[in-house]
């Protein structure tokens, strides 16, 4: 997958994940929470209601191994198979061509296996990388300076509104914030020393 389509579906699912937050609520199958979402057409940028689903993770990876989007099996297209169902070479030889076991090629061959026939995503030629930003879409450093971590023990209780406050003021993850008042000054790192 070249670096354009990935930066193209990325960005599509950050939308997703800024458009639809996760509910707390077990998934379908009754067994684990949500922590996924599914766009059912599999085009990552129709962030309509209708495309998005909430599943866990396993059903999630069940869903697209259904669909043959995942799985190194599922990676021919229509021209492949045609190709393998025609070809004169030996199953091995095609098996290292195509990266698959030769079982798998000789199955095709024979007529007993028939892939669906996977259908690479593609961008559209007037999509740029930069038609998507915002504050949820800026790097974020990965250290407090000294100052800010003696600024963080300083509170005796950080409930997490407030821990969300200096998260954005200060340009990082909750999780830092979290860690630098866990540890008392050890996450901070003089290369962020305030001016």
């Amino acid at each position: 997958m070249d670096a354009r389509l990935q930066r193209y579906q990325y960005e599509g699912r950050l939308v997703a994940k800024y458009n639809f937050p996760i509910p707390d609520v077990l998934c379908q199958c009754g067994i684990a929470k949500v922590t996924d979402i599914h766009h059912i057409d599999g085009n990552t940028h129709n962030n309509i209601s209708d495309n998005i689903q909430f599943l866990c993770h396993k059903c999630h990876l069940r869903l697209e191994r259904q669909k043959r989007n995942v799985g190194l099996h599922t990676k021919l297209t229509q021209e492949q198979i045609d190709y393998i169902k025609t070809s004169k070479q030996t199953g091995k030889a095609l098996g290292l061509q195509f990266g698959l076991d030769y079982t798998t090629i000789n199955k095709i061959k024979a007529g007993v296996s028939n892939p669906i026939p996977y259908i690479p995503p593609t961008v559209p030629n007037d999509w740029s990388p930069s038609q998507v930003n915002g504050k949820w879409l800026k790097p974020r450093k990965q250290a407090l300076s000294v100052e800010q971590v003696h600024e963080l023990i300083q509170e005796i209780f950080l409930p997490r509104r407030k821990a969300l406050e200096y998260a954005n003021k200060w340009n990082v993850a909750i999780s830092t914030i979290y860690k630098a008042k866990g540890r008392y000054g050890g996450y901070a790192h003089p290369m962020f020393n305030l001016p």
